[in-house]
């Protein structure tokens, strides 16, 4: 197979953790935000997370809202893993997250806002077995725009698969 394309030079993304603004790598970010106990993420540039051997690409333990800005978030297993509150945006047109496999967010506990942008499967690719959003126990899923496409799994699947006692 050819090689994956490379990554612009340039900063993944601004964040604010603790009232401050920098510029760095989506994992910089992430780290910042968690150990600053919330704050905010906004894409500068489409981000591709490669490793499948990663359960998820991006693993919030503290309240963020997270801003596609208009990128693609592409993903071989989970986009998202939220442990705390995540409100995703889109400030600009076209800000999409598109996984390959499994769920592409997991709410393994607290609360998912979806206020704008698209949570799909990749174009090339159907996964077998997975969810665009899956909530577990007790967690919380608020749709207040923003589009849920192409979860429809062959196998094991859909939209959005919600638990006994998550709130959708």
């Amino acid at each position: 197979p050819p090689p994956a394309p490379a990554q612009p030079a340039g900063p993944e993304a601004e964040y604010t953790a603790g009232g401050v603004t920098k510029q760095g790598t989506m994992a910089e970010a992430v780290a910042a935000v968690n150990k600053a106990q919330g704050g905010s993420i906004k894409m500068l540039r489409d981000y591709h997370h490669t490793d499948a051997k990663v359960k998820a690409a991006l693993s919030f333990t503290a309240p963020v809202v997270f801003d596609l800005n208009g990128f693609t978030l592409s993903c071989e297993r989970q986009a998202f893993l939220v442990c705390d509150k995540l409100s995703i945006l889109d400030t600009a047109e076209g800000g999409r997250i598109e996984v390959r496999s499994g769920s592409g967010i997991m709410v393994s506990s607290g609360e998912l806002k979806l206020y704008s942008g698209t949570v799909t499967t990749a174009d090339s690719c159907q996964p077998s077995n997975g969810n665009l959003v899956t909530l577990a126990t007790n967690a919380v899923f608020t749709m207040y725009g923003g589009l849920l496409s192409g979860g429809a799994a062959p196998e094991k699947g859909g939209n959005v698969l919600v638990t006994s006692t998550a709130t959708f």
